[in-house]
């Protein structure tokens, strides 16, 4: 989808000077044409598998064994991807695109200060070249106020709360 700017997410690869690097895109849609195009003409056909649609119960398996999630939307909310990607302990490198900046930490992801393929493939240098500095704990960490188990209980928690206080 135009949203989600695959083809700036390829440009990004193409610009990442890091050999052994692949690239797996999950998912498809109006635009996976152009993505394939865009691939072939940068030259980097070796380096990125286009998935197609993908189960949601083997997506985790897909995060668990990634070493980086990258995220180029030009705008979201708070994308699932990102969370269900952090929960699987793996590191984030996004654009400044709705809420993703807000809920990562230094130690579980980079936020690009620009949507550029040059801005992008430093963010995933730093990260590759750093996976110390990206903890699977720090990204489970910055994940679990959005677990389902925390959301659940914060919303009972304050209808109990106002039931209790209209009881006074």
């Amino acid at each position: 989808h135009p949203q989600k700017d695959p083809i700036l997410l390829v440009r990004s690869l193409a610009a990442l000077q890091e050999p052994n690097v692949h690239l797996l895109i999950a998912g498809d849609g109006e635009l996976a044409d152009a993505v394939r195009a865009e691939i072939v003409q940068l030259g980097i056909s070796e380096k990125v598998t286009m998935l197609g649609a993908v189960k949601q119960d083997r997506l985790a398996d897909l995060h668990r064994l990634s070493s980086v999630c990258v995220l180029t939307s030009a705008f979201e909310g708070l994308p699932l991807v990102v969370l269900e990607a952090l929960a699987c302990g793996t590191p984030i490198v996004t654009t400044r695109a709705g809420d993703t900046p807000n809920l990562l930490t230094t130690d579980s992801g980079v936020v690009c200060q620009e949507r550029s393929p040059t801005a992008i493939a430093d963010a995933l240098q730093r990260v590759l070249l750093n996976p110390q500095g990206y903890p699977s704990q720090a990204c489970v960490r910055a994940a679990n106020p959005y677990s389902a188990q925390n959301v659940i209980h914060t919303i009972y928690d304050g209808m109990l709360k106002r039931w209790s206080y209209a009881l006074c």
